[in-house]
Parts: C-alpha cells; sequence; structure tokens
C-alpha cells in the first residue's frame, strides 16, 4: 500500500545508508528515520551493512526496522578498492529496494550518489540526497602526489558522484559550509532553494535520563570524582585527535607550573579520548595505534583513558561530567558532538573553521581557536578556572532554541512531501 502523502497523511519513506555503524552520519539518518516514525511514518531503513554490537540502540531494538542486503560483498581487497566497493554495494542494495523492497513514496539517500541515478532511470520514485559532504574532498590521497592509476580511479569516481548527485530530485546539506564547498566543488550542483539547509538534529533524548547502570562496564570507574577533558570523534587520522592529546600535554605542564589557576590538583585532570572504532579499518588502527605512543612519548600513563565505541551509559556519564569538550577536526562539515556536550551545560574548544563555526558560539558557549596545541591548551585552563561553569546555561539554551529534533522533522517532512508523489 503507497502512503497518501498528497493529501497530507503518511508517507512510506526508504532511506538508503551504506554501514549503520555509530558515527555521525549514522547518528544523523537514524534521529531522522525516528523523527519520521514519531510523526506517523512507514519507515524503513536498508543498509549494506549493520551489526547489532556495533550500532545506535534504536536500529537494534525494534524502533526503526533495518534492513540489510549486499554484505557478502568485501570492502576492499589488499586494502585497495574502498570507493570501488563501497559503490557496488550500494549498487546492490539499490537493485534490491527496486525490485524487491515495498514501493516506497520517497528514497532518502546519503554519503553514496549511486542509487540517485538508478532511481531516475529506473523507478518514478523521488529522491532527496542528504550531503554530508562532497566525497570527492574526503580521499585521504587529495592533497598527495598520485600515481596514473590513482589520478584515473579518482576521475571515474568524481564524475560518477556528480552526475548521480545531479539526479537527485531534492538536495539537501548539513550546514551552510557544506552547500557553499559543494557548490565550489562541483559546478553542475545548482542550489533550487534557500531552505536546503538542514541542519542535523539535536536528539537530547537520550541525555536526559541516564540509561541502566547493568551496562556500565567498569571502563569508568577510575574517572569517579576526577576532573576530566573530553574529546569524542571517531578513531580516524583525519579528525586529528592528537591536537587533544598535545594540548593537554601542554596544559599539564602549564599547571605544573604555576601558570594556571585551576580548583583541582594536576594529578586530578584526566583527558579521556572516546569514539568510534572498527578494527577492520585501517585508518583506525593505525590512528589509535598513534596516540598510545604519544601517550608514551609524553609519559602520561593511565591519566589518559581510551573508550573505544563507548556504549550509551558511557556516553551518557562521560557527557554530563566532562569539564570541556576538546573538538579536534579541521573543516568539519558539521559536527554532531559539540552540540550533544553544549546541551549538557559542557563548553566546546573547537578549531574556528566550517561546521563548528554556525554553532559554537564563540567566547558564550565555547572557544573557537586556530588548529595549534598552544591555543586549545590556552582556552582548556580558560574553562578549568571556571568552576562555576558560567557558560553551561548559555550552551544549552543556544541548542534547545536551534537545534531541535522536532524542527528538523519538520522541515523534513516539508521537503520529501513537496518532492513525493
Amino acid at each position: 500500500m503507497e502512503g497518501v502523502c498528497g493529501k497530507g497523511g503518511f508517507m512510506k519513506v526508504a532511506f538508503l545508508h551504506p554501514d549503520l555503524g555509530i558515527g555521525g552520519a549514522e547518528r544523523l539518518v537514524v534521529d531522522a528515520a525516528v523523527g519520521l516514525i514519531r510523526n506517523g511514518h512507514d519507515v524503513t531503513m536498508y543498509t549494506s551493512h549493520h551489526t547489532p554490537s556495533h550500532c545506535f540502540a534504536e536500529t537494534r531494538d525494534g524502533t526503526l526496522k533495518v534492513v540489510v542486503a549486499g554484505d557478502w560483498m568485501p570492502r576492499h581487497v589488499a586494502g585497495k578498492g574502498h570507493v570501488l566497493f563501497a559503490t557496488l554495494r550500494m549498487l546492490w542494495l539499490t537493485l534490491y529496494c527496486l525490485l524487491f523492497a515495498p514501493p516506497a513514496d520517497v528514497y532518502v539517500v546519503d554519503q553514496v550518489t549511486l542509487p540517485l541515478l538508478l532511481m531516475r532511470l529506473f523507478s518514478k520514485t523521488p529522491s532527496l540526497f542528504y550531503c554530508h559532504f562532497p566525497d570527492k574532498l574526503c580521499d585521504a590521497t587529495l592533497n598527495k602526489k598520485r600515481g596514473l592509476l590513482r589520478r584515473v580511479y579518482r576521475t571515474v569516481f568524481d564524475s560518477i558522484e556528480e552526475q548521480c548527485m545531479r539526479s537527485a530530485t531534492r538536495i539537501v546539506y548539513n550546514s551552510k559550509f557544506t552547500k557553499a564547498t559543494t557548490a565550489a566543488t562541483f559546478s553542475s550542483i545548482k542550489s533550487t532553494t534557500d531552505d536546503d539547509v538542514l541542519y542535523p538534529p539535536m536528539n537530547w533524548s537520550k541525555l536526559n535520563e541516564e540509561p541502566s547502570a547493568e551496562h556500565d562496564n567498569g571502563r569508568l570507574d577510575r574517572l569517579k570524582g576526577k576532573t576530566y577533558l573530553l574529546s569524542i570523534n571517531r578513531f580516524e587520522g583525519k579528525k586529528n585527535v592528537k591536537l587533544a592529546l598535545e594540548a593537554y600535554n601542554i596544559l599539564l605542564q602549564r599547571m605544573k607550573q604555576g601558570s594556571v589557576k585551576a580548583p583541582c590538583a594536576v594529578d586530578d585532570v584526566f583527558l579521556v579520548l572516546a569514539g568510534g572504532y572498527d578494527p577492520r579499518l585501517l585508518d583506525n588502527v593505525n590512528c589509535l595505534a598513534e596516540l598510545h605512543k604519544l601517550v608514551d612519548e609524553y609519559k602520561l600513563g593511565d591519566k589518559v583513558v581510551f573508550v573505544t565505541s563507548f556504549t550509551e551509559y558511557e556516553k551518557y556519564s562521560l557527557l554530563h561530567n566532562a569539564s570541556a569538550l576538546i573538538y579536534t577536526p579541521t573543516g568539519e562539515h558539521f559536527g554532531i558532538v559539540p552540540l550533544e556536550a553544549m546541551y549538557c551545560g559542557i563548553p566546546v574548544v573547537a578549531v574556528n573553521s566550517a561546521g563548528p563555526t554556525e554553532t559554537v558560539l564563540h567566547g558564550k558557549t565555547g572557544y573557537l581557536e586556530e588548529p595549534n596545541p598552544a591555543a586549545f591548551a590556552e582556552a582548556l585552563a580558560k574553562l578549568l578556572a571556571d568552576p562555576a561553569k558560567s557558560m553551561a546555561a548559555t550552551a544549552k539554551a543556544h541548542v534547545v532554541a536551534n537545534f531541535s529534533l522536532n524542527s528538523f522533522t519538520s522541515r523534513l517532512t516539508a521537503h520529501l512531501r513537496s518532492i513525493s508523489r
């Protein structure tokens, strides 16, 4: 049965997402899908990979229907061909949706653009593409010297990305920065509306109620009663997590020298490096190894706590008890973690570029700094010297007023209705 969306009734919405893990893009599509479900729409999430032990709770507890197709296909061969196999996996997933899945009123696609072209060619169902950032600019070899084969390889897939993105019925963007960057990267992609920036929502329901302590595995026990600074990022090189570690090391040295006036002793200030970690991904493995090496080099010992692939209970505890969030990516397309921290009354120190400049209010909800350890350490020193957390109320009010899930869902629904049949 098809939805009666054209008459203002429910819609049947199909999301296509490549890998349903626990990253920011996954949090976005899960929140979007759950928001639509709560408004009475029929939503199914199609993906090429979903593991119950490495996913958001809504995708395994029955809240959101998840269908997996194509997980038999490899992600790479000997560490090569990631983009090729990501495209092939999405090709298989799209064909499954078109040939075997129940009909939908509208498709929502993100990250990989190939489904958009196939839907345009073989289906009358409209599609909305949520653009996190052009994949062309996410290639690890972008600023490195490429061999001939690599140049041809990227040229082919960069062209596919642009041509397929053009096939979307509607494109929306996660930030003004991403919208401007996409237009500059793909000259054929033109904005058709002034209302196409859809900031990822802050789903604070998970942060309002403490999860059951039965999920406490003891990894955070040593932090009880301590002051700690928090970094939440996937363990990837591009996230530049080592900046947090370098800034923390400088901060400790200044505290030992007495140049930082903080109400806590230096021995009671910890650093927590938390985030998604997938041992199948070489970048994750290398990043974590580099961070451990730096900990040894700086002789920080157990003052740095690693929390890989945290549970909901651990995330809640970390965000509600940290003294500050250290957000280290440069050129981050948006960044949902600063919003989560600010909602919990935790000020943010972030790089003064891209997405965080649209979410963090400098001097009011945190600090925007250049991506160097000394600048970050100076900002962290200011926050540690403020035991009353004077920014807490302003930070939370800012998030509630501008980044609610209800507002996001209403605007997304309006976009879907306007293009659906």
